[in-house]
């Protein structure tokens, strides 16, 4: 859980985006459709695949593999979806959060404060990236702290725009004894 500080305020929190989460569909309906089209191949060419006509433990085989492949299927893509959600970068007026699912029980929150931010770049490439404006945002902080790297995120120069505009604030707020 995320705690902000008493006069902390969000200034922008953005998600990974959805086309991002939907290549990811795209992929696990093929992967689920694959059985049943490699099934209806064996069929057509002259198999009996499909009735599951086939004698005793093997019909059973069959359906054990296929119970076991949709199963794992059905927790990769639970687990793609828990990523997908939990991903997420929080942009204050104090610092920047930035918290990354790495599987179902393991998650990373990474935070620097605003004033150590020393660059921030936006990387968008791609012909539907650009479309539905999602790309690349890396923050660079100052020291020893690692380079924030977030993929797929939503608006990525609104995030860049918003990071340092706070970084501007911090640094007036800070030269004029504020």
């Amino acid at each position: 859980m995320i705690t902000l500080e008493q006069d902390e305020n969000v200034i922008i929190r953005e998600y990974r985006h959805w086309f991002v989460f939907l290549s990811h569909v795209i992929g696990f309906v093929v992967l689920a459709v694959a059985p049943l089209v490699l099934a209806s191949i064996y069929a057509s060419l002259g198999g009996n695949a499909v009735t599951l006509a086939v004698p005793g433990n093997i019909s059973l085989l069959i359906t054990f593999g296929s119970s076991v492949w949709y199963l794992a299927l059905w927790v990769a893509f639970f687990m793609q979806w828990t990523t997908f959600f939990l991903d997420t970068i929080i942009v204050t007026d104090k610092r920047v959060i930035y918290v990354n699912q790495e599987g179902l029980f393991a998650r990373r929150v990474s935070t620097s404060s605003i004033d150590r931010i020393q660059d921030v770049t936006v990387r968008v490439e791609g012909l539907i990236p650009t479309f539905f404006n999602f790309g690349t945002v890396a923050i660079q902080t100052a020291a020893e702290e690692e380079k924030f790297t977030i993929h797929g995120i939503a608006n990525p120069d609104e995030i860049k725009e918003s990071v340092l505009e706070a970084r501007r604030k911090s640094t007036a707020s800070a030269s004029t004894g504020v």
